[in-house]
């Protein structure tokens, strides 16, 4: 072969590789430039999906349910000349299993969100065991569902934790529970209380082995039969309690909720 034919050659794969690069950008440039999102549901809340499996073919917008009932999405990729969908996050109350086009099933655990991003994929099924809320966000972006959810949708609201309604007060300084409450995230404590007779309200906080006692609202009594409400920060492990500095009243209402931080 002459010298100039192999140069030629050369330059000529050089060139389709360049080709082929050029391609495979104007490709990625189309999805991170045209993003489109998948929700089930659509309007917000979450779906019930009953005992069995579940399949979403985004190519169609299409949800067929383990009954063999079909549901249609708002929106599809077909109709957006898109192949697939490169996100997945996933809210769910009950265990399930999932399986993304043709991998491996893998188990999704209940009580937090599973975020999967870099995926490229335009199928999945949803296995449940039984009746199962559940929260499906998709995107076109690989990047989309990274940092969105931190918590999974029942941690944006308080979870009562604990209450007390017209029962007697224990002995001053005594624990209004049996059991202390147990906190399990960074977060809020809430508590709504009403006693009925003066005194000074305090919240017992053990971390580790050491317990501390607050003295709330300043450590001033509270007024005889007035609703207050106090938000107390604490920490992963903490063990809560609370006492009065007074006695033979009534907790006329108590009520301690959590709020998880970082939603």
């Amino acid at each position: 072969m002459k010298f100039e034919e192999a140069i030629n050659q050369t330059l000529c794969k050089i060139n389709d590789n360049l080709t082929q690069i050029k391609f495979i950008e104007q490709a990625r440039n189309v999805r991170d430039n045209n993003i489109y999102f998948f929700t089930v549901p659509e309007n917000g809340g979450t779906r019930t999906f009953t005992a069995g499996t579940t399949k979403v073919d985004f190519i169609t917008g299409t949800i067929i349910n383990p009954n063999g009932n079909t549901e249609k999405l708002q929106q599809s990729l077909s109709q957006y000349q898109l192949e697939f969908v490169h996100s997945l996050s996933i809210d769910t109350n009950q265990d399930i299993v999932l399986r993304i086009n043709d991998s491996p099933k893998r188990t999704i655990s209940s009580g937090f969100s599973t975020q999967i991003p870099w995926l490229t994929y335009n199928f999945i099924e949803i296995t449940c065991t039984t009746n199962t809320n559940i929260v499906l966000f998709a995107c076109t972006n690989p990047q989309a569902v990274i940092g969105q959810f931190k918590s999974t949708a029942s941690d944006l609201y308080p979870a009562s934790r604990a209450s007390k309604f017209n029962e007697a007060l224990p002995v001053a300084d005594a624990n209004f529970f049996d059991s202390d409450i147990t906190i399990n995230n960074n977060g809020v404590l809430r508590i709504a209380v009403q006693i009925s007779i003066a005194g000074i309200f305090k919240i017992k906080v053990t971390r580790g082995v050491t317990t501390i006692t607050l003295n709330l609202f300043e450590g001033s009594n509270l007024t005889a039969s007035c609703l207050y409400a106090f938000d107390v920060p604490t920490k992963d492990g903490d063990s809560i309690n609370m006492a009065y500095s007074n006695t033979t009243g009534t907790i006329e209402y108590c009520e301690v909720q959590f709020l998880k931080m970082g939603v």
